[in-house]
């Protein structure tokens, strides 16, 4: 199925979003960090392999070698980014969480000036920086204005950490998805991951399968495992070898925005002059990223 690149890379994001607003939800009524996680690679692998399967190009055949780097970006996706992703959620608020996203796209961005694989538009840089800078308007008027605890500071750095994973992955997977497509790409990094945690969190995929799920909570943990995790998944390894890396990774701008309407609807937050300033000045960022965007596409 054809489709825009950039509004694959918006619609993803956006629902990556959501997650962080149903990973607060969910933790406040007793589920695990680690159940969630096993719970978005397990059901991701479900979904991926059997096509993958299906639709793999015999003519494009794995080589040893290839299967080693895609075995050390799967665990960079699965446990540098999903898993530390879920356990840092899970000692911050989703808002804090969402924020740190935005750090993305400038680790992106170094990379792609220091490897010279590309040299993104001094327009492109400016959003970037903007946008960041309501991020971090928001992130430091929450840490001076809360009580906080030495866990927070814990699960911010897990998250960042996650984040910078997640943006490494971006650059280094290009080649595997151009050449694999992304369904083979997707299963593989599914599958080696759900091989190598189960064994490790076996306790908690136990843990799993016998609680007890309110209609509420099977609603949004069905949203995490489909909804943020298959098809944002989807979206974003179908629409970033078709775009340059800073640009698949400037639509993590989206993440925040998303997460902090989605807290704010929830009643998990309330906004103050602050976060409406911060949001302002990342929607004012996005709207650079944009033009930048359709400027360099003009020029191609």
């Amino acid at each position: 199925m054809k489709h825009s690149p950039h509004i694959a890379l918006l619609a993803a994001n956006a629902l990556l979003g959501a997650n962080f607003s149903f990973y607060a939800s969910l933790y406040a009524e007793g589920v695990g960090y680690a159940e969630i996680f096993l719970m978005q690679i397990v059901v991701s692998a479900l979904i991926f392999t059997p096509f993958a399967g299906l639709f793999y190009r015999s003519h494009k055949r794995l080589t040893l070698e290839d299967f080693g780097s895609i075995f050390t970006i799967a665990l960079v996706v699965i446990f540098g980014w999903l898993y530390l992703l879920t356990r840092g959620a899970s000692l911050t608020n989703p808002i804090d969480a969402s924020t740190l996203s935005t750090i993305g796209p400038i680790v992106t961005l170094i990379i792609a000036y220091t490897t010279r694989a590309e040299l993104p538009s001094k327009m492109h840089i400016a959003g970037m920086v903007v946008a960041l800078a309501g991020a971090v308007t928001m992130l430091i008027d929450r840490r001076i204005t809360s009580e906080g605890s030495s866990t927070i500071y814990i699960g911010d750095a897990l998250v960042a950490i996650s984040v910078v994973a997640a943006a490494i992955h971006t650059t280094l997977a290009r080649q595997q998805l151009q050449r694999y497509g992304a369904l083979t790409v997707i299963a593989l990094y599914f599958a080696i991951g759900t091989t190598l945690a189960l064994p490790i969190l076996w306790s908690n995929f136990i843990a799993l399968l016998h609680r007890n799920i309110t209609a509420a909570i099977g609603a949004e943990m069905l949203y995490i495992a489909l909804f943020g995790t298959v098809l944002p998944f989807w979206l974003l390894y179908t629409a970033t070898p078709q775009v340059s890396s800073s640009v698949a990774a400037s639509y993590r701008y989206m993440q925040p925005l998303t997460a902090i309407v989605m807290a704010i609807v929830r009643g998990q937050t309330t906004p103050d002059n602050t976060n409406i300033l911060g949001m302002i000045v990342i929607i004012f960022g996005v709207i650079l990223l944009g033009v930048a965007t359709e400027r360099s596409s003009a020029t191609l």
